[in-house]
């Protein structure tokens, strides 16, 4: 039986930035953090060869965690537009993980004030759902949404 979805990982470029961006921007709470060299039962998990690099988590509510890993090695891969089918587990980049507000055109303001980059501005997509999607500092697509 699955209880609940505890975290959602990102591997980033610059696990600082990152950590700013979800924190200082988003709210999130940074819990604990860690620099890692060939953990050995680490490299069996992700499947790699030899892994360094960083790990963050950041809270986010009771619950759920935002997973932050910036690799030393190996290296991160860049694919362009187009993943292959099997990425490596330390490649960069998920489809989006979604953030619920309370007031969606306050948090877009403050936000976009900010710098941060979104496709548009929010969109009514139900009867009770607004919805806009932005970038974090490495690309990766975030949702916000307000239910009402």
């Amino acid at each position: 039986m699955i209880n609940f979805l505890h975290h959602t990982a990102i591997s980033v470029r610059d696990i600082e930035r990152s950590i700013r961006f979800y924190c200082d921007l988003l709210g999130l709470e940074l819990e604990d953090q860690i620099e890692f060299e060939n953990f050995r039962r680490l490299n069996k998990v992700i499947g790699s060869g030899v892994a360094s690099g960083k790990q963050a988590m950041l809270r986010c509510g009771d619950q759920h965690r935002v997973e932050l890993w910036e690799f030393q090695s190996p290296g991160q891969p860049m694919y362009g537009d187009r993943l292959p089918d099997n990425p490596p587990a330390h490649s960069r980049g998920l489809t989006h993980m979604c953030f619920d507000v309370t007031d969606i055109q306050v948090e877009y303001a403050r936000l976009s004030e900010a710098g941060v980059q979104f496709h548009c501005e929010p969109q009514k997509l139900g009867e009770n759902l607004w919805a806009t999607y932005g970038r974090d500092p490495d690309g990766n697509v975030f949702e916000l949404q307000e239910l009402l």
